[in-house]
């Protein structure tokens, strides 16, 4: 069983770093990561660190550019032209339409003319991708 405790919040790369402190290999989750077509070159950081005297696994994207802006259509096709499996996918589909139709709300525009701004970025995608992995294939 796995059980967060996010009495103050988590990032997606926070989720990530947990996870691979769970166990999940670092190679596995680079390989899954692969089956996306970024057309962009990033690297993927992981390293151990000490904070208030607690241990933990540290997960960065490092990227080019962090700000590469995507709309919500941009984001299900660049998911669902990928290599990875069906369910990772829909959940990953799921994870963006979910944050999309809050932007829509706060925005008062429809899904599909939400602007992604950090979201959109390569970073944010490995994370919610990597989640949707780790989370559903790799358990």
């Amino acid at each position: 069983m796995l059980y967060f405790d996010c009495f103050s919040g988590i990032s997606g790369d926070m989720t990530i770093a947990a996870l691979l402190d769970a166990g999940i290999p670092v190679d596995v989750l680079e390989d899954s990561l692969h089956k996306l077509s970024l057309n962009q070159d990033y690297e993927l950081n992981v390293s151990r660190v000490v904070k208030n005297g607690i241990s933990s696994l540290s997960f960065d994207v490092k990227a080019e550019s962090h700000h590469h802006h995507r709309h919500y259509h941009d984001i299900v096709q660049l998911l669902e032209e990928s290599d990875l499996q069906p369910s990772v996918k829909h959940h990953a589909v799921e994870m963006f339409r979910l944050v999309g139709e809050a932007e829509a709300k706060i925005h008062g525009k429809p899904i599909n003319e939400v602007h992604f701004h950090e979201v959109g970025a390569i970073d944010s995608i490995i994370d919610m991708v990597g989640v949707a992995y780790s989370l559903i294939i790799y358990k």
